[in-house]
């Protein structure tokens, strides 16, 4: 599905979330090192804290409005829905090529239910940003790619006793 956002390949309006990774792979000296495996950022109050400077998938993706956007409110915007309605089409494609294949919990062969991409009660979370030195070839003159983690969880709010409580 989406996996990553390759920052280099989001073009030049986005070369001042390029310097802020750089910036933020370079402050993580000040990060405890537990929070810190090589050259990886998974701690998840620096993960937060990297989100709300201008990171978060719906900033990403549609702009700096949808910064803290649910995926109901992302599944507004057309840039977000376009994807949504393309990946729906190749689960529902999946689907009708195996019949034990459903979003159940009881299904054999399990499938993400596209409803979460489009719910306000699911938003996408930064798990991690990983520097991929591996990445340094195919890309001369730099120094690999910075990826950002975010699909990996989708973390689910919901409402009982009239707070809201995040699970994931």
């Amino acid at each position: 599905m989406l996996g990553a956002i390759n920052l280099l390949q989001l073009g030049a309006k986005s070369m001042r979330h390029i310097a802020l990774a750089g910036a933020l792979l370079a402050l993580v000296s000040a990060t405890p090192c537990w929070a810190i495996s090589g050259l990886t950022i998974d701690d998840p109050q620096l993960l937060q804290d990297i989100e709300r400077s201008g990171f978060s998938f719906g900033e990403l993706v549609v702009g700096r409005t949808a910064a803290a956007a649910d995926n109901a409110a992302l599944y507004r915007q057309p840039s977000y829905h376009g994807i949504i309605a393309h990946i729906a089409a190749d689960l529902e494609r999946l689907r009708a090529t195996d019949r034990l294949l459903d979003t159940t919990i009881k299904a054999r062969h399990r499938l993400l239910d596209a409803r979460w991409l489009m719910s306000a009660s699911a938003r996408f979370e930064l798990v991690g940003v990983v520097n991929r030195m591996d990445r340094a070839p195919f890309a001369p003159g730099t120094c690999g790619e910075v990826r950002f983690i975010i699909v990996s969880r989708i973390a689910r709010m919901s409402r009982r006793a009239g707070s809201i409580r995040a699970c994931r």
